[in-house]
């Protein structure tokens, strides 16, 4: 999960979240990507190469800086975690939520998919 949080002292800061067999980890949790003050727009992708998803991060939505963290895309799948399911697949999806109570919202102007033929 790659996401913008908020943090008293430092601000805005994008993180990862990883779970694996249900155990958090939290890869960035020393150094946070900071946001800086002036930046009003974040952009964040994911790109999936097989069996690998890497994430990055815009202040413009041009100049792409790679995250420092790579997930394994081959875990999320009913095989690796024991489920007896069945697997329909990866998903991705926007989300907001204020844990404040004080009807904080986020703003998205903008999402697309696009699927890399070889």
């Amino acid at each position: 999960l790659l996401f913008v949080d908020y943090e008293e002292g430092k601000g805005r800061t994008i993180k990862v979240l990883q779970l694996d067999h249900n155990v958090p980890s939290w890869p960035l949790h020393e150094q946070p990507i900071a946001v800086p003050d002036e930046t009003r727009s974040v952009w964040l992708r994911v790109d999936v190469d097989h069996l690998i998803y890497r994430y990055s991060y815009s202040f413009d939505g041009e100049q792409w800086q790679t995250v420092p963290v790579e997930y394994a895309a081959w875990k999320l799948s009913d095989d690796y975690i024991g489920g007896r399911g069945f697997f329909t697949g990866a998903f991705v999806g926007l989300h907001c939520e204020d844990i404040s109570g004080d009807g904080c919202y986020a703003d998205f102007d903008y999402f697309s998919y696009q699927p890399v033929i070889e």
